[in-house]
C-alpha cells in the first residue's frame, strides 16, 4: 500500500463523501485559517458528488443515464470537465479505462439501482457514443444501453478541484487524499524539494503537483470491467500510477489492472503518464 513521509506539523482534516474518506493534511497557515479553507473545499467535494454520483438519483450522471436516445440533458460544468478528462484517460490507457462499464460493474458488485434502466450492454461503448456540446453544457445520449459511471475517476477529479480552491485561499502546502489510495501532493516544506513515499519495499520521490494512485482487489473484488469482454478480468493484484493530476492518476491505476505487460509499457511511455507499476502477488 501507499505510505508517505509527512512533516510533524501537518494539520489533518477528514470528510466523508463519495462512499469514502477525504483527507487534507495541510500547513503554512494558522490552524483556524486552514480549518475555514478546508471546510469550504470539502463542500465542493459534496457538490461534485451530487453531480457525478451514479448512486444519487438527481445527479447529472443519473439524469444522463436515464435519458432515452436522442434526448438532450443540460449538465454542470463539472460534468463536462470530468467527461473531457475521462476521454483523455481512455486514450492514454488504450481504452482500458472506460466510463461506460457501469452496468457490468453494478452486476459484479451485486447492486441494483432503481433509477438505472435495465437495458443490457450489448457491446463496448466509447466516449463518442455521447454527443457533447460543451459550450451549452448539453449531453445527448445516442445509445440506450450506455451507462455512465465516474467511479474510476471522480474521486481524483474531486481532489483536483479541492487543490484549485485551496490555492485561491493561498493554501498551497500539504497533501490531499481520497481513501488513502489517491494522493495529490501540494508544495512540500521549503527545505524539501519533493515528497518521499513507499510503495511496498520501494522508495520513491514525488514532486509537488503530482498525484499518486493505487487500485487493486480488496473490499470489492473483481468489479473492474474489461471493455473488450464486458467481464471482470483484472490481470494484477494491485497497480500504482503517477500522473500530473489526481483524476488521471485515479483512472490510470484502474485501467492498468486490465492491461498486459506490453500495454503497460505503452501506457507508461505516454507523455501524460509519469509512471505505472503493478504487483503480481
Amino acid at each position: 500500500m501507499l505510505k508517505v513521509d509527512q512533516p510533524k506539523d501537518l494539520v489533518a482534516f477528514r470528510h466523508e463523501a463519495m462512499a469514502t474518506d477525504f483527507y487534507a493534511y495541510l500547513f503554512g497557515h494558522e490552524e483556524t485559517y486552514l480549518k475555514q479553507a478546508v471546510y469550504e473545499a470539502f463542500q465542493i467535494v459534496d457538490e461534485i458528488e451530487s453531480k457525478l454520483s451514479l448512486y444519487q438519483e438527481g445527479s447529472d450522471v443519473s439524469r444522463v443515464n436515464f435519458a432515452k436516445p436522442g434526448e438532450s440533458v443540460v449538465v454542470s460544468s463539472e460534468f463536462i470537465e470530468c467527461l473531457q478528462q475521462a476521454a483523455e484517460a481512455c486514450e492514454v490507457t488504450l481504452g482500458k479505462f472506460d466510463l461506460f462499464q457501469g452496468r457490468a460493474a453494478l452486476k459484479a458488485k451485486g447492486q441494483i439501482l432503481s433509477h438505472v434502466r435495465s437495458e443490457p450492454t450489448t457491446k463496448p461503448l466509447e466516449l463518442h457514443k455521447l454527443k457533447v456540446d460543451p459550450v451549452n453544457r448539453r449531453i445527448e445520449k445516442t445509445c440506450a444501453s450506455a451507462l455512465l459511471d465516474f467511479g474510476g475517476i471522480g474521486k481524483g477529479y474531486a481532489l483536483d478541484c479541492m487543490k484549485a480552491f485551496l490555492e485561491e485561499w493561498d493554501v498551497k502546502q500539504g497533501i490531499l487524499s481520497a481513501s488513502g489510495s489517491t494522493l495529490l501532493f501540494l508544495d512540500a516544506l521549503e527545505a524539501e524539494q519533493s515528497w518521499k513515499a513507499s510503495i511496498g519495499p520501494d522508495r520513491i520521490c514525488l514532486s509537488p503537483n503530482q498525484a499518486l494512485s493505487s487500485s487493486g482487489l480488496g473490499f470489492q473484488e473483481e468489479h473492474i470491467i474489461d471493455p473488450s469482454t464486458q467481464k471482470s478480468a483484472t490481470r494484477w493484484k494491485r497497480s500504482y500510477s503517477i500522473a500530473p493530476n489526481a483524476a488521471l492518476a485515479d483512472a490510470l491505476s484502474t485501467g492498468a489492472l486490465l492491461a498486459s505487460k506490453d500495454e503497460l509499457q505503452e501506457i507508461s511511455d505516454s507523455e501524460n503518464a509519469i509512471g505505472i507499476a503493478v504487483e503480481t502477488d
